[in-house]
């Protein structure tokens, strides 16, 4: 018999599917990280664009404003899709420094 999922969802699985796991969370291949990056970089590069002017001749859609609000949209892709990591190295970052001050 097969067993209900009646704490996630209450649907009956199919054969041979497995159940859900306890926290939801799932494991991605590594080119389904690649499109998720890749669409946190355009969402976020989107976002920055619609607000941002060059900071050189101070127009709106200047190719070089376009390359910052792509490097922006990165780098906050970047912190969106692994912050623990980034987390990490600031701290061990920031606590070697406080080390150095403190010799």
């Amino acid at each position: 018999m097969l067993e209900h999922h009646e704490d996630c969802c209450g649907h009956e699985p199919e054969s041979g599917e497995k159940p859900h796991s306890e926290h939801g969370v799932r494991k991605l291949s590594p080119l389904g990280r690649l499109f998720r990056f890749f669409g946190w970089w355009f969402g976020f590069t989107g976002l920055y664009s619609a607000f941002t002017v060059c900071p050189f001749c101070g127009q709106q859609g200047c190719p070089v404003g376009l390359v910052s609000a792509g490097t922006v949209g990165a780098f906050l892709a970047l912190c969106a899709q692994d912050w623990k990591l980034l987390a990490g190295y600031l701290r061990r970052r920031l606590r070697r420094q406080h080390l150095k001050d403190l010799a």
